[in-house]
């Protein structure tokens, strides 16, 4: 249960959220004027990584999920399904992040067999090492890892097919698309239809924000480690939310609506889970 301090950082939290909306839906336009430095060296390196540690919680949870299933597939429990939803993500995940890395760092080149064997390769070993986890783990210590990891595959699925369905439905302009050009501006609340801009809300500062699910995937009992980890994936994510509004890829309320949808909806997840949690089994 949320305490007394959590929930006063939280409403402050959420009027802090509120308070910097409301100061750049009026002021979006002036501050990414002001700020734009598409030769920021530090912001260019958070672009072509910034989305990798949230991407790579995820492809974690997955590992997690397979090598319960292996485990117990190998003692014949029943629980395929964890054989199924595990490979497939793992699969997709460790296809993505090839093909993302060379986006930003090749020129979209494609990926070389030796490239996709590699990474079949780390992900087959995480795999083992989980499995082997799961050996010396207690049956429902390793019950308890795969749920959470379930879980949190669930959540990073959901938000970020949301991020991207309101990305398509609003079709806001980058700044660094207007060049100069700014009656091509639009505040964050006009929907443009029939326009290809992705600027809303900011793809990187959801996923960056999905280091969240840290404290679904690791094996973490104490509060306030669980505190810190999502201390420090706020900060994470505020560094690379300030990074496209420097780059020119964003505006600051792509950013803050980016991370008012990820933190929101872990913070309503986490809510579930406690609730159904204990109610929901592998069997």
């Amino acid at each position: 249960m949320i305490n007394k301090i959590e929930r006063f950082y939280l409403f402050l939290a959420a009027f802090l959220w509120c308070g910097l909306v409301a100061l750049f839906t009026y002021g979006d336009l002036e501050f990414s004027r002001s700020l734009a430095n598409a030769q920021a060296s530090w912001a260019v390196w958070l672009e072509r990584l910034g989305e990798f540690p949230g991407v790579l919680t995820a492809w974690l949870a997955s590992a997690i999920v397979l090598a319960r299933g292996i485990w117990a597939e190998r003692r014949e429990e029943g629980q395929r399904w964890c054989l199924v939803i595990g490979l497939l993500a793992l699969l997709c995940l460790s296809i993505y992040i090839p093909n993302r890395y060379s986006y930003y760092f090749w020129e979209s080149r494609p990926v070389s067999f030796p490239e996709w064997l590699m990474a079949f390769t780390v992900a087959t070993f995480v795999v083992w090492g989980m499995y082997r986890l799961m050996e010396d783990a207690s049956p429902e210590a390793g019950r308890e890892a795969a749920k959470k990891a379930a879980f949190a595959l669930l959540v990073f699925a959901v938000i970020m097919l949301t991020v991207y369905i309101i990305k398509g439905i609003w079709g806001r302009v980058r700044f660094r698309e207007m060049q100069d050009n700014f009656e091509l501006y639009t505040p964050w609340y006009v929907v443009v239809r029939d326009s290809p801009g992705t600027s809303f809300p900011s793809g990187h500062t959801a996923s960056a924000a999905m280091t969240a699910l840290l404290i679904f995937v690791l094996p973490v009992q104490q509060r306030r480690t669980r505190n810190l980890l999502v201390l420090a994936s706020v900060v994470y994510t505020v560094i690379v939310a300030y990074s496209r509004v420097v780059l020119g890829a964003h505006f600051f309320t792509d950013t803050l609506f980016a991370m008012g949808i990820t933190y929101g909806g872990i913070l309503i997840a986490s809510g579930i889970y406690r609730i159904l949690g204990k109610r929901t089994s592998f069997q």
